[in-house]
């Protein structure tokens, strides 16, 4: 499975456009950074390279010592949906987004409004419940009241579906859903609030489908 991060915008951008800035934005080794086009179908696909130099101290048998400079590469890989909802996604992400968020910015524009999906998880299963064939495998909920002072976490699991519990416990409740593992018409995927979640690769384009026309 992969694991992804999805974005939206407030504006789309011409195709032509896209091509330009992303040219204008290609990787250099002197600079060591940039795009490059892996696939111009349909969906765009392109790759962020960051490099990263660091130095380390070698001692040899003999005592003598040398100082030898390792490169590190940071790859990321994006998709571009134009016309869509979810008009890009992320795969395999790292953790920290914030120098491959900063440079496709740019070739979006500052003023696209290009910004993370925020998932209400609670609307999503809502949502999966009319019309598609839900399973609810997992649910970490947070913000639980206790008591007046009191909030709890908690995760259930089940080798059986959630989905009735869901609706008499949760569906109405305060409780924040934080992530969320089901299968929807067959595709298994664990989502989160954050944006990220993980599916088959051959699944993405039509669980991508799915979730923006909730």
């Amino acid at each position: 499975m992969i694991k992804v991060k999805v974005y939206k915008a407030e504006r789309d951008i011409s195709r032509n456009e896209l091509l330009d800035r992303i040219n204008n934005n290609l990787y250099d080794e002197d600079k060591g950074y940039g795009f490059q086009i892996i696939n111009r179908s349909e969906l765009l696909e392109l790759r962020f390279t960051m490099r990263s130099i660091s130095k380390q101290s070698i001692e040899y048998a003999n005592g003598e010592h040398s100082e030898v400079e390792i490169a590190t590469y940071l790859n990321v890989d994006f998709g571009i949906r134009q016309g869509k909802k979810i008009i890009l996604y992320a795969t395999n992400p790292p953790l920290s987004m914030k120098v491959p968020y900063t440079m496709i910015q740019k070739i979006f524009g500052e003023d696209s409004g290009l910004k993370p999906v925020e998932f209400d998880l609670r609307n999503v299963i809502n949502g999966l419940s009319e019309g598609f064939d839900l399973k609810i495998k997992s649910m970490s909920l947070s913000n639980i009241p206790v008591d007046a002072f009191t909030l709890a976490k908690t995760k259930l699991v089940s080798s059986k579906n959630l989905r009735e519990i869901y609706q008499t416990d949760y569906m109405n409740g305060s409780a924040v859903f934080d992530s969320v593992h089901f299968f929807v018409n067959g595709i298994e995927t664990e989502l989160s609030r954050t944006g990220r979640f993980r599916v088959r690769e051959n699944q993405l384009p039509t669980l991508l489908s799915i979730l923006e026309n909730l």
